[in-house]
């Protein structure tokens, strides 16, 4: 299952189609009056926008149970070389802005690194 590219092609196509898609179907539906607002304080606009907003985080549910099977940790090899930190730890790290802030020095820095370092695709 690690190789099959087909499941992870379609959950991510599917997030994009169906969110895409269903933010037309509202804009026909305001559009055409069929959508709209019975409330003073809410436009017909405040009204799609929040269904849509709300339908999103439905489908982010099976999009999540997609996404789960489609990318299953037992597709990772066992042992990938990182060992196990905690769990404040893995927060904190992925939380973190460093690894953008290199990124960005080394794209408008570039002759910081060496040549090799740059194109050298095992390198990182």
């Amino acid at each position: 299952r690690g190789s099959a590219p087909l499941p992870k092609f379609a959950c991510v196509k599917a997030v994009i189609f169906v969110s895409f898609w269903q933010g037309v179907l509202i804009a026909i539906l305001v559009r055409a009056r069929v959508l709209r607002s019975d409330n003073s304080e809410w436009s017909d606009r405040d009204v799609a926008v929040a269904l849509q907003d709300f339908i999103i985080c439905v489908e982010m549910l099976f999009a999540a149970w997609a996404h789960r099977y489609a990318f299953s940790v037992q597709d990772l090899p066992p042992g990938d070389g990182h060992p196990e930190q905690p769990f404040l730890h893995n927060i904190l790290s992925a939380m973190s802005v460093r690894d953008v802030v290199q990124d960005a020095f080394e794209t408008f820095h570039p002759q910081q690194r060496p040549l090799s370092e740059k194109t050298d695709p095992e390198g990182g």
